[in-house]
C-alpha cells in the first residue's frame, strides 16, 4: 500500500493524482484523477505511468483542433470517414467520459504511439473501405498495425471475446437489421443471443435508450 500511496500529488500529463478508490472489476489499481481542465475522472494506474492517458480527452482535441490538417482528411467543415475512425478510435482509448471508455481504455486497451499521428495511421493501415471498420484481431489487444484490420460488422461480432449485449453491441445489431441482406436468424446466431430479442430490439421494445445513427458534434463515435 505504501508504494501505491507514492502516486498521490504526481502529475501524469495533465492528470493530477488525488486519491486511490477502488479497483476495476479485473483488480487493478485505480486513482480519482483531476484534469487541468477541471475535469474528475476514475484512472487506471498502468495507464498513468504507461502515459496511454494523458488527459480527459481535452488533450486530443486541442490537437486535433490546431492541427495544420494538410493530410486533406479534415478541414473546419468536412472530415472523411477514415479520420473519423481515427478519432473515435482515439477518444474510446483515452477519454474517460467517454462512453464506450469502459470497454477501452477503461480495460487497458491503447493506441500505439505511432498512430498518435494520423498520418502515420493513414499509412499504416490505408483508406478504409467501404462498409468496413477497424478490428482488432485480438480482442484484449492494442490497437496497432499487427493486430488491427478492416472488417465487417458480422466479422467483428464475431471476433468478440464474450456474448454479453452490450451498447456497443445492440448498436451493431441495429446496424445489420437496416442491412436486408442479413435475416433476424443469422443476427441472432452471430450475437449467440434469440431471434425473439432481435425482434425486440427492432421494434424497440428493449434497448430503447440506443439509438442508431448517432451523430455526435465532432467524434464518431462508432467504428470499433
Amino acid at each position: 500500500m505504501t508504494k501505491a500511496l507514492e502516486l498521490i500529488g504526481k502529475k501524469f500529463g495533465r492528470w493530477t493524482v488525488i486519491r486511490r478508490v477502488e479497483n476495476s472489476k479485473k483488480g487493478r489499481t485505480c486513482w480519482f484523477c483531476e484534469c487541468e481542465c477541471g475535469t474528475t475522472s476514475k484512472v487506471l494506474g498502468t495507464t498513468l505511468v504507461s502515459e496511454d492517458s494523458k488527459s480527459c480527452g481535452c488533450l486530443g482535441k486541442e490537437k486535433i483542433t490546431n492541427r495544420n490538417f494538410k493530410h486533406g482528411h479534415a478541414t473546419r467543415k468536412f472530415t472523411t470517414r477514415t479520420y473519423q475512425i481515427w478519432c473515435a478510435m482515439y477518444e474510446r482509448c483515452t477519454t474517460p467520459a467517454q462512453n464506450n471508455y469502459k470497454w477501452y481504455g477503461g480495460r487497458g486497451i491503447s493506441v500505439c504511439k505511432r498512430w498518435d499521428i494520423f498520418e502515420n495511421f493513414l499509412s499504416d493501415m490505408g483508406e478504409a473501405p467501404e462498409g468496413l471498420t477497424i478490428d482488432r484481431k485480438n480482442n484484449d489487444g492494442n490497437y496497432e498495425l499487427d493486430n488491427c484490420r478492416w472488417a465487417t460488422y458480422v466479422e467483428q461480432a464475431r471476433n468478440r471475446s464474450d456474448n454479453k449485449l452490450t451498447q456497443s453491441k445492440v448498436k451493431t445489431i441495429k446496424k445489420l437489421l437496416k442491412n436486408s441482406r442479413y435475416l433476424q436468424r443469422e443476427i441472432g446466431e452471430i450475437f449467440n443471443v434469440t431471434q425473439t430479442m432481435i425482434s425486440a430490439i427492432k421494434t424497440g421494445k428493449t434497448w430503447k435508450d440506443i439509438n442508431y445513427p448517432q451523430t455526435p458534434p465532432y467524434f464518431n463515435k462508432e467504428g470499433s
